[in-house]
């Protein structure tokens, strides 16, 4: 079990704490943080921005697609920004931590 950051970009407050939960129920998550951001993307041949709520959460990589299916499902936007990162250095008791939440 390769532990992992996933990061995910929501619409709203509401939308991220209710995926959060999901997750966290599902035992598919160990943890997550959520903070305010200022996005910049080209959609239909313009700038656009707007304000949204990512989402740091650390799981292992043996999760991911279920983590990935409950996003798909719940989530507002077609195409959900979402990424998984493989952690392959940290302080070790954070990773047995991860490891044994899950």
């Amino acid at each position: 079990m390769q532990p992992i950051l996933i990061r995910l970009l929501c619409n709203d407050d509401n939308q991220a704490s209710q995926i959060i939960k999901l997750l966290l129920e599902q035992d598919l998550i160990a943890s997550a943080q959520k903070s305010s951001v200022q996005s910049y993307y080209h959609i239909n041949n313009s700038v656009q921005y707007k304000p949204e709520i990512k989402l740091e959460m650390l799981s292992v990589s043996n999760r991911f697609k279920a983590i990935e299916q409950i996003i798909i499902e719940n989530h507002s936007y077609n195409t959900p920004s979402l990424t998984a990162i493989l952690i392959d250095k940290n302080n070790t008791s954070l990773l047995d931590w991860i490891r044994e939440s899950l």
